[in-house]
């Protein structure tokens, strides 16, 4: 989807730097992803810490998922299945309204 949206160019030059990422729409796509990314992982140790979820691993599971493939230990569509990532990323701030 196409859509224009007004970035300060310093900001935009800082997040090019820190992504790495040389083109403009790739490193604001990357910092939406991580930044929705972020707001899910906020809401399942919110979830954790209430006590709303059985967490399916034990400490040595979830070590060894995070040394071997941290991506797979933080793949939130199967530790909330529902709590669906469109769910979550309609209560973000920058979603569309």
């Amino acid at each position: 989807m196409r859509i224009t949206v007004d970035i300060d160019e310093e900001t935009l030059a800082k997040l090019q730097e820190v992504t790495g990422i040389k083109k403009k729409s790739p490193a604001v796509a990357r910092a939406l992803e991580q930044y929705l990314r972020s707001v899910r992982l906020e809401e399942l140790i919110r979830m954790a810490m209430n006590g709303e979820m059985d967490y399916p691993y034990t400490n040595e599971e979830l070590e060894a998922i995070c040394d071997y493939d941290p991506d797979r230990f933080f793949s939130l569509d199967r530790v909330l299945p529902e709590i669906g990532s469109s769910e979550l990323e309609s209560k973000s701030p920058i979603a569309s309204t």
